[in-house]
C-alpha cells in the first residue's frame, strides 16, 4: 500500500468520526436530576451537629477518705420530636402540650414549661431530646420506666452533690450566693484598686525626683 492511500484512508475515518459525533444526541437529562435545585429550601436541614457528651468530674475527699464532693446519677424526662422537622408552630405546640399532659398524669405533679421555650427548642435544637421534668426521684423513675410511650424517654445525667455542705468549699467549688460574700467581694476589689493606684502614684513621684536630681 502506498503512502498516499495510507494518508486518504486516514483522512475518512477522521472524517467519519467527526461527522458521527454531530449527529450522535447530547444526553438529557432525567425529570429526577431536574427537580433538583441547590436553593435555601433543599439545603436548610442539611447542618452539622456536635452533641458533646460531658465527662463525669472526679471526686473530692479529705485525708480521711470522707467525701466532700460527688456525682450522684440522675434522671431526666423528655420528649422527642419526630422527624423530619416539619410541624408547624400550632403542631408543636399540639404535640409538646399532650405529651407534657401525659408526663403530669403519670408523676402526679404539675409541670410548668411556657410555649416560647417549647418554639425555641423546636427551632434551634429540634434534632434533641426536649426536658420536660430534671432530677426525678428514685420513685419517680421506677414508676415511669414502664409506662412511658415510644416519644418520651429517661435520659441519664450526672449532678453534683455535696455531703457536707459548704466544708471545704474554696477546694470544691461549691457556689455560693450570700449578698454578704457579694459585697465583701466589691470591697476588697475597691481597695486593690486603690493599692494599685496608691503604688502608681508612689513610682511616678521617684521617677520625677530622680529625674530632677
Amino acid at each position: 500500500m502506498s503512502l498516499s492511500r495510507k494518508y486518504l484512508i486516514v483522512f475518512l475515518l477522521t472524517l467519519a468520526a467527526g461527522v458521527f459525533a454531530q449527529e450522535s444526541p447530547a444526553p438529557t437529562a432525567t425529570p429526577f436530576e431536574e427537580e433538583i435545585k441547590p436553593t435555601w429550601e433543599t439545603q436548610k436541614l442539611a447542618r452539622t451537629y456536635v452533641l458533646d457528651i460531658p465527662a463525669p468530674r472526679g471526686q473530692i475527699t479529705d485525708r480521711n477518705g470522707e467525701p466532700l464532693a460527688q456525682n450522684k446519677l440522675s434522671y431526666n424526662l423528655t420528649i422527642t420530636y419526630p422527624t423530619p422537622l416539619d410541624f408547624s408552630d400550632a403542631q408543636v405546640l399540639n404535640f409538646a402540650h399532650e405529651k407534657i399532659e401525659t408526663a403530669e398524669k403519670l408523676l402526679g405533679r404539675k409541670l410548668k414549661i411556657s410555649d416560647d421555650l417549647i418554639l425555641r427548642h423546636y427551632h434551634n435544637r429540634g434534632v434533641l431530646p426536649f426536658e420536660i421534668a430534671q432530677n426525678l426521684t428514685t420513685s419517680e423513675r421506677d414508676d415511669l420506666k414502664e409506662e412511658l410511650p415510644a416519644t418520651m424517654k429517661l435520659r441519664p445525667v450526672y449532678v453534683r452533690t455535696y455531703p457536707n455542705g459548704s466544708l471545704a468549699g474554696q477546694i470544691t467549688k461549691l457556689p455560693r450566693k450570700s449578698p454578704r460574700r457579694q459585697s465583701l467581694d466589691i470591697t476588697l476589689l475597691q481597695r486593690s484598686i486603690c493599692i494599685y493606684r496608691n503604688w502608681r502614684r508612689k513610682r511616678s513621684q521617684r521617677k520625677r525626683s530622680g529625674a530632677r536630681s
